[in-house]
């Protein structure tokens, strides 16, 4: 990685860290390479002398972090305006008044400004209906259906929980009468079966058998 792009990284840092610290107006211009003075100038405004320390102590810590060190400061008691040089990046803090007093913007106006807040939402939506609609015209329904299959892409996966499953409760009939089927089972096997099959036809038989009619008796005279 080049040092330009190292210093890219440190300068958007520093805009970041001056956001966390609600400094307005931040912006990020890339001076060119011919340039001696810095490959990046950060200039951001604080509305008072407590919130332009406060951001340039965050400004120097978070870089600090990243083993970039201050090479020159000015303005350390300037309650108006304070630099940070970092050799490939310089840092203005200024209050409203002497940022447009000093006018900087208008001395970087023909530089490259440099995107350093993260996409919304709505332009990386409009790259996706670029990118689907590049080859072919798509119809309404269809394109919803390609960027939201895009942005589910983008999307962690979410993690999915196994619900176990809930214990059911086993009845005490059941138990009962599940108890009473072995034992019945356990009952019957103890029989012969042939003995069973024989008892039932008997039964049977005695059954269909019809009782004999009686004969009248003969009347004696």
């Amino acid at each position: 990685m080049t040092e330009k792009n190292e210093f890219k990284k440190l300068a958007l840092l520093a805009a970041n860290a001056g956001s966390e610290k609600k400094a307005c107006d931040i912006e990020v211009y890339e001076l060119t390479e011919q340039s001696s003075l810095a490959f990046y100038v950060v200039v951001m405004t604080a509305e008072s002398a407590p919130q332009m320390s406060a951001i340039e102590d965050a400004v120097s810590i978070q870089l600090k972090q990243k083993g970039s060190y201050i090479l020159y400061k000015d303005g350390p008691a300037s309650k108006k305006w304070k630099v940070i040089d970092y050799g490939g990046i310089i840092v203005h803090i200024f209050d409203p008044v002497s940022r447009e007093f000093y006018a900087l913007d208008k001395v970087y106006h023909d530089f490259k400004k440099v995107q350093w807040k993260k996409t919304p939402a709505k332009k990386i939506v409009e790259k996706i209906v670029k990118k689907v609609t590049v080859k072919k015209p798509v119809k309404k329904v269809a394109l919803k259906k390609a960027v939201k299959k895009e942005i589910v892409k983008k999307a962690p996966a979410k993690k999915t929980v196994v619900k176990k499953p809930a214990k059911t409760a086993v009845k005490k009939t059941t138990v009962k009468k599940s108890i009473k089927k072995v034992v019945k089972k356990i009952a019957t096997k103890k029989k012969p079966v042939k003995k069973i099959v024989k008892k039932a036809v008997v039964k049977k038989k005695a059954v269909l058998k019809k009782p004999a009619k009686k004969k009248p008796a003969k009347k004696i005279i």
